[in-house]
């Protein structure tokens, strides 16, 4: 009767040990993305092109590999813009991806800049995207320019 509940025991010791050792191995790095893979955007704006078409520009982030104590840019400066046009904001930022050789991350975006044109026209579809957007944070500026964005 003894052996039988040692037996029992070590069954089960054996597959909880197999278990947590199985699920520590499946855990890590699925979905990461590496910072020299990424497009850090700092702002966007938005505009409406002759066509009728959206026009966003996004200023991009340049990582520098400087090593030291050297405060400021260099010559080319510390960041770019990247522009293309499409149907609506979400078909646009996506297809920036293809302008750009690394992946746009929007978390960090402080500013969104609207064309006047826009803003009276209504801008509740741009706000109402990028509030279901949950890559872009909830603090950012919105804000409306004189002219072109």
């Amino acid at each position: 009767m003894k052996r039988n509940k040692i037996k029992k025991f070590l069954k089960k010791a054996v597959c909880t040990v197999l278990l947590c050792t199985v699920c520590a191995m499946f855990t890590g790095c699925w979905d990461k993305r590496e910072l020299n893979e990424l497009a850090i955007v700092l702002g966007v704006a938005i505009d409406k092109s002759e066509e009728g078409k959206i026009s966003l520009i996004a200023q991009i982030a340049r990582n520098s590999n400087k090593q030291g104590g050297n405060v400021g840019g260099d010559a080319m400066g510390d960041f770019s813009n990247i522009a293309y046009e499409g149907k609506d904001v979400f078909e646009t930022l996506r297809r920036m991806t293809t302008v750009s050789s690394r992946q746009m991350y929007n978390s960090h975006n402080q500013l969104v800049l609207f064309e006047k044109e826009i803003a009276e026209e209504g801008m509740y579809d741009y706000i109402d995207f990028f509030a279901r957007d949950n890559e872009f944070r909830y603090t950012m500026w919105l804000v409306i320019s004189e002219g072109k964005a």
